[in-house]
């Protein structure tokens, strides 16, 4: 584990970017049930049209933002995945070398 903490180091930022847009969205989506809820509570049951359409909104809302979300987690997740990808190349370049130059 230390090794891989050593990696990705100089996209430690990228890395917080990413775990902070992807709770987000996990927490919008888990939201989603507790809304739907509502319209059902609120708004079918006792007959209540304007209950429904404000809930509905908040969900339209919720959903456009958790997919705005993983557009936004996609790039820094990008460039983490490209930065590692150069790091292990580099570190496959180098293994004959480091092993006396043997195959």
């Amino acid at each position: 584990m230390p090794k891989l903490l050593r990696l990705i180091a100089p996209y430690r930022a990228s890395v917080v970017i990413v775990l902070a847009l992807a709770l987000a969205q996990s927490l919008a989506n888990l939201y989603l049930p507790r809304l739907m809820a509502d319209i059902v509570d609120q708004g079918i049951v006792k007959e209540d049209n304007a209950a429904i359409l404000s809930v509905g909104v908040w969900m339209l809302l919720i959903v456009t933002h958790s997919f705005g979300l993983e557009w936004q987690t996609a790039w820094p997740l990008l460039l983490v995945l490209v930065g590692l990808s150069m790091v292990v190349r580099a570190l496959l370049q180098a293994l004959p070398a480091l092993l006396g130059g043997r195959s």
